[in-house]
């Protein structure tokens, strides 16, 4: 039994259970049954972030009110302590105590030397260190033939308030007896009251004690090499002098301009570009531009604009929060379709007066000056953007017991809160993708977008149903069609502008109506 003999059956069935008892059944001859089918063909959302480039998708994001906007930011400029002072390895001149004489001593003999130590700094006045790490490095050679002690300080640094101090032994013709100090916590005071340093330098003091009834050969001394590395700080307090510093270049990228934007004529009206200066030393710090920059830069045809940044340079006090500034023009490079914005900047370190001891430049072992360039290109403006809908298998294949289709219409059902004109068409394929046949005639193909109040947000969905009565010849290509999708362009009405948010969406629902003839025989 046939489909449509089975719904015959259940057909009468129903009216033999709904009381027809007195019907003759035997009696009744269908010849011809006229149904209508109704087949459902697509459905689906459409939403802003299906015409946004996969390239871009990550970059887009919805404001608190629910405003859609693409956020371009990264790091354009960064440098630390190491870029301001760096405190080299030193190799302070060997220091060398000879006998005072060839014999026996009758007593005690104390010597006492001083090793010099200066950092070479001469963009830099250190006054403290507060030290994360540091090794000072001995290497002694004895020709004395008796063991002695050598007490070695460093005045200037100390650990809760104590002086480094510490002795060694140096045995009898010791060769290349190596001794590592490490400073590691201790405040190196370059200027500590006592006349024993100055910025950037500190001593380094040894007492040779030899004991009484000692023998001295003729020629018999120490030797004692030293070298200082591996300084590293917790905090320095310093005079980085009045200079210029110089940043990397950079480039930011916006790819926006070369893919999503690229098949559409929209108009943004509130781009913008900044850049946050934070600067993490406790210096003030000047910030500006240089060599014409930033440039905005069309790549393919290497048109460029300069951008105009008001009041610079930029005043940034030590330690202070983030510093704003923004491109003035950057509404007009919009039009440019920049995919990079290029930059040089410079800073001028202590711009209006040296720092001093009582006054000076702090750093910490985070200091750091940062910069950040942030482009922001939010949903409001004007103009068209083309998108299309993704491709959905169809199934359209109907009873092989149908001997003629009376009629047929295609059905479109769509909802949208978008505030933009949609124009938009179906194309039905074969398995190969190939068109054959669309589906919107010429004057059905638009439809409005939602009204939308003062703010800019839908004030409802706006519902549009279209209907199209298919000949039989459209009707027969249409039959064949394996896949189905959906092409268009949103677009504004006028010059007017309008806010495009993360829960607009463009919901579409397609159907075919069919009214057929099927003859009934056994």
């Amino acid at each position: 039994m046939n489909q449509v003999k089975k719904t015959i059956y259940l057909l009468c069935l129903f009216l033999a259970s709904c009381g027809f008892e007195d019907i003759n059944f035997d009696n009744i001859e269908v010849e011809e049954w006229q149904p209508t089918f109704a087949l459902p063909i697509f459905q689906g959302n459409i939403t802003i972030s299906d015409m946004v480039s996969a390239t871009d998708s990550s970059f887009l994001r919805a404001r608190e009110d629910g405003l859609l906007e693409f956020v371009y930011s990264q790091s354009v400029l960064s440098f630390d302590l190491d870029n301001l002072v760096e405190v080299p390895a030193i190799t302070p001149d060997r220091n060398t105590f000879e006998a005072p004489f060839p014999g026996t001593t009758p007593i005690d003999i104390i010597a006492t030397e001083t090793i010099p130590v200066d950092l070479g700094l001469s963009e830099a006045e250190l006054y403290t260190i507060d030290l994360k790490s540091g090794d000072v490095n001995f290497t002694f050679n004895s020709t004395f033939d008796f063991d002695f002690d050598v007490l070695l300080t460093i005045p200037t640094a100390k650990l809760n308030g104590t002086p480094f101090s510490q002795n060694i032994t140096i045995p009898a013709n010791s060769t290349n007896l190596e001794q590592k100090i490490s400073l590691a916590n201790y405040i190196l005071d370059f200027e500590d009251g006592s006349s024993n340093s100055t910025p950037n330098k500190f001593p380094i003091q040894f007492r040779v004690t030899i004991k009484a009834n000692s023998t001295f050969q003729a020629g018999d001394k120490l030797d004692v090499d030293s070298s200082i590395d591996n300084i590293q700080h917790k905090v320095v307090y310093c005079n980085l002098m009045q200079r210029a510093v110089s940043l990397p270049a950079d480039t930011l990228e916006i790819t926006a301009y070369d893919n999503t934007f690229d098949i559409g004529d929209l108009k943004l009206d509130s781009p913008s570009l900044s850049f946050e200066i934070i600067n993490r030393y406790g210096i003030p710090f000047n910030f500006d531009f240089s060599n014409n920059t930033p440039l905005a830069v069309e790549t393919k045809t290497n048109i460029s604009v300069k951008a105009q940044i008001p009041e610079l340079p930029v005043s940034i006090g030590g330690f202070s929060d983030k510093n704003d500034f923004n491109i003035i023009n950057f509404p007009d490079i919009f039009n440019l379709r920049p995919d990079e914005i290029r930059y040089e900047s410079v800073g001028q370190v202590n711009p209006d007066t040296p720092a001093t001891k009582s006054n000076p430049n702090i750093l910490t072992d985070t200091s750091n000056v940062e910069g950040i360039a942030t482009v922001v290109l939010p949903f409001i403006g004007s103009g068209s953007v083309q998108f299309f809908g993704d491709t959905t298998d169809v199934d359209l294949s109907l009873d092989d017991d149908i001997d003629a289709f009376l009629s047929a219409t295609i059905r479109i059902v769509i909802n949208t809160s978008i505030p933009l004109d949609a124009d938009i068409q179906f194309y039905f394929m074969d398995d190969n993708f190939n068109v054959i046949d669309s589906v919107l005639s010429a004057e059905n193909t638009f439809f409005s977008g939602a009204e939308v109040n003062s703010d800019g947000r839908p004030i409802n969905d706006s519902e549009i149903i279209v209907e199209e009565v298919l000949n039989a010849q459209e009707l027969e290509r249409i039959l064949k069609t394996t896949k189905m999708t959906l092409v268009g362009t949103f677009s504004t009405s006028g010059n007017g502008s309008v806010r495009i948010h993360d829960t607009d969406n463009f919901k579409i629902q397609v159907g075919l109506l069919t009214n057929v003839k099927i003859s009934i025989s056994e």
